[in-house]
């Protein structure tokens, strides 16, 4: 049994105090038997508590020596099964991060084919509608290169469509009174008559 710096003094503080109050007590009598008993009791705990901690001590020591290889194996095991659940969770949480930045990612270019295609079909259709007025502008020229063409190879004045101005209202034609008709002369319906009868001749 080995005692440290810390038990040696407390032996010893505790057994010069229990010499002193000793002596006192048999030199005078300001100390009591009660106090005397008190200080041998506490002198006692003090021994017993310094043995009683260097036989724990040596029994640990002991016990560790004898057991050192399976409290490695025990601690190396506690170990390795730490590092394992450390493994497994970083796993899953690897695991569960990968799935989320693969659905970023496959929604990302979810959105990004839907405007390649938006932007295809609108770069379509500017290119049909630029085509078209193309057309458009290249029959328009054509039309109106063929009507000069015309105009100069025909420099005749083109009649209008309506009469001037001047002509817009015209005379109502005469109208044959009875009066105006002689008595011997035949009618006009008479007259039609005989020219049926004599082309039918």
């Amino acid at each position: 049994m080995k005692l440290n710096s810390f038990d040696l003094f407390a032996l010893l503080e505790c057994s010069c105090l229990c010499g002193i109050i000793v002596g006192v007590f048999n030199m005078t009598s300001f100390i009591t038997d009660r106090e005397v008993v008190l200080l041998l009791a506490f002198n006692a705990v003090v021994i017993f508590f310094v043995c009683v901690s260097q036989l724990t001590k040596d029994n640990l020591t002991d016990y560790f020596l004898r057991h050192q290889c399976e409290i490695e194996s025990r601690q190396l095991g506690d170990l390795q099964e730490a590092h394992r659940r450390r493994i497994l969770l970083l796993k899953a949480e690897h695991k569960s991060e990968l799935h989320h930045l693969q659905g970023i990612i496959h929604g990302t270019n979810s959105r990004y084919d839907r405007l390649e295609a938006e932007y295809d079909w609108v770069t379509t259709a500017y290119r049909d509608q630029m085509r078209t007025m193309q057309e458009q502008e290249d029959r328009i020229n054509y039309l109106e290169h063929k009507l000069r063409e015309a105009s100069q190879a025909s420099p005749t004045i083109r009649q209008p469509y309506s009469a001037p101005s001047s002509q817009i209202q015209f005379a109502k034609p005469p109208r044959c009174s009875r009066g105006s008709v002689a008595a011997g002369a035949p009618s006009p319906l008479s007259q039609v008559t005989k020219a049926n009868e004599i082309e039918e001749q």
